[in-house]
């Protein structure tokens, strides 16, 4: 069983303005949706994401817990987490479950738009 993954991750976002285009401000509404609470960041991935479909990055709030997510969105089914944070470093879902990943970096790369 795996209890942390070794390899750093790297991913860089770029966040959407109060307007989102269509198909992310879908993904976006649609995992806020999932998850509750308070929408306070969205963005698309840019740097370290997969060769097809797109990773959405959301901070959000809820019951006072600030929680920054990873959703995987392949433009046909419902968006999946794959990568969360709630405060305590970033784990990434695996088969058996949440796996702490040692090393993994999200940065702001500015705004769309």
């Amino acid at each position: 069983m795996i209890t942390e993954i070794q390899s750093a991750k790297y991913f860089g976002i770029k966040l959407f303005g109060e307007k989102m285009p269509f198909s992310q401000g879908f993904a976006v509404r649609s995992v806020m949706a999932t998850i509750g609470g308070k929408l306070l960041q969205a963005g698309q991935v840019v740097a370290g994401g997969p060769d097809n479909g797109c990773y959405v990055y959301v901070k959000s709030v809820k019951g006072g817990r600030v929680a920054e997510s990873i959703w995987f969105d392949d433009g046909f089914e419902t968006a999946s987490c794959k990568f969360i944070n709630l405060g305590d470093g970033w784990q990434e879902k695996m088969e058996a479950g949440w796996v702490p990943i040692k090393d993994m970096a999200v940065e702001n790369l500015g705004s769309f738009g």
